[in-house]
């Protein structure tokens, strides 16, 4: 940036503008330094110019950091606990239960599927999936053959 170093407060002033209330690059400049009298497409290359400054994005990132510490310690939402908790779903869906007669049913594979899928795209493997449930060659009430098939791959 040409123009002069911000200060420490226009830096705070900016990097909130955009973090914590969700402002615009251009926004967040008008915020930051309201004595600008510039015009709009000058304050959107000033913008662009302060926005790439390391104090700023380091700012920013420090900011990022706190709202996702302060967020996990008053809700909890870990990833790791999501997982725990998906990873009851799976269990809970794969376990069956019998009936009056005798007869062996499953809880909700869907709901195990649908577990393993939120896991899956958690972890970033977005990966498209078929998915084909079929009843056990032998016909035994009950009995369910999950497969799992890559429909991106052709026959």
């Amino acid at each position: 940036m040409s123009q002069r170093v911000p200060t420490p407060v226009e830096i705070d002033r900016f990097a909130e503008a955009i973090v914590l209330h969700g402002k615009t690059q251009t926004d967040a400049f008008r915020a930051a330094f309201p004595e600008s009298k510039a015009k709009p497409e000058t304050i959107n290359r000033r913008a662009t110019d302060v926005i790439r400054l390391s104090t700023i994005r380091a700012r920013i990132e420090e900011l990022k950091q706190q709202s996702r510490d302060e967020f996990q310690k008053h809700f909890g939402a870990t990833v790791e606990w999501k997982t725990k908790m998906l990873m009851k779903a799976v269990d809970l869906g794969y376990s069956v239960r019998v009936d009056d007669k005798g007869n062996e049913i499953p809880n909700g594979i869907g709901a195990a599927v649908s577990a393993i899928a939120e896991m899956n795209r958690m972890s970033g493997d977005h990966a498209a999936i078929k998915q084909d449930v079929k009843n056990d060659i032998t016909g035994s009430p009950g009995v369910w053959q999950l497969e799992l098939v890559d429909s991106t791959k052709k026959d």
